[in-house]
């Protein structure tokens, strides 16, 4: 079990090479068009009052909503930087939410649905948050990248009460078992041997992940996570 920040440096490399500077870029271009969309959209309310032909009465829910949108946007990006925090107690049903929208902001994920179901009994865990944040988007960026070729565009994010398991589906078709660990990102897709670098994470800081029959026989992740005591 992870148990210091040089070892949890060494988690943070492995999860690089899982496929994060992929999805890192992808969050960041798909964060920069949002934010130029809240920019441009001030920028003409801006042009509107300076001009005299605006009213600020008519345009002040307008500026507030895209003000609260920047905010999120700010919030999403804190969220990507290694804070080096170590070991803290996370609620997954506090952090997953921010996590989801990482997803959908990706370019060509954006019409994904993600239903994230964390009940508020659902325990707290113990776990560096720069290693759980980077490996539930990685495994969440998977199952949207499968089910962005279904019909349903759908993933879920569950969780139970009193229980520190996690599922998430649909999994990506691939045996992750018979990954190789050797396999780089090629910049273009998500490595094929991603949930096995994420599962050997997991199993360094006392979680681990495996592959079950969830929702109607569709396999899912289940992802145990290190109960805080």
């Amino acid at each position: 079990m992870s148990d210091s920040p040089s070892s949890d440096r060494l988690l943070v490399r492995k999860l690089d090479q899982a496929g994060w500077t992929l999805v890192a870029d992808r969050v960041i271009r798909g964060l920069c068009h949002d934010l130029n969309g809240r920019l441009y959209s001030l920028s003409n309310l801006t042009y509107l009052l300076n001009s005299g032909g605006g009213d600020w009465s008519g345009v002040s829910s307008v500026v507030e909503e895209e003000v609260t949108r920047l905010g999120e946007a700010v919030r999403l990006l804190r969220l990507l930087p290694d804070d080096a925090s170590n070991l803290g107690l996370l609620a997954p049903g506090e952090v997953l939410p921010g996590v989801a929208r990482l997803v959908q902001v990706q370019p060509g994920l954006e019409k994904v649905q993600i239903q994230v179901e964390i009940p508020s009994g659902a325990p707290a865990f113990r776990m560096d948050e720069t290693l759980f944040l980077r490996g539930m988007l990685l495994l969440i960026t998977g199952a949207a990248e499968e089910a962005s070729l279904t019909n349903e565009g759908l993933v879920k994010v569950t969780g139970a009460e009193g229980r520190g398991f996690l599922e998430i589906w649909p999994a990506r078709k691939r045996d992750v078992a018979e990954d190789s660990e050797d396999s780089m990102t090629s910049g273009v897709a998500i490595p094929p041997n991603m949930e096995t670098l994420v599962a050997g994470v997991l199993q360094e800081v006392g979680g681990g992940l495996t592959v079950v029959k969830g929702s109607d026989d569709v396999l899912a992740l289940q992802v145990r996570l290190p109960i805080a005591g």
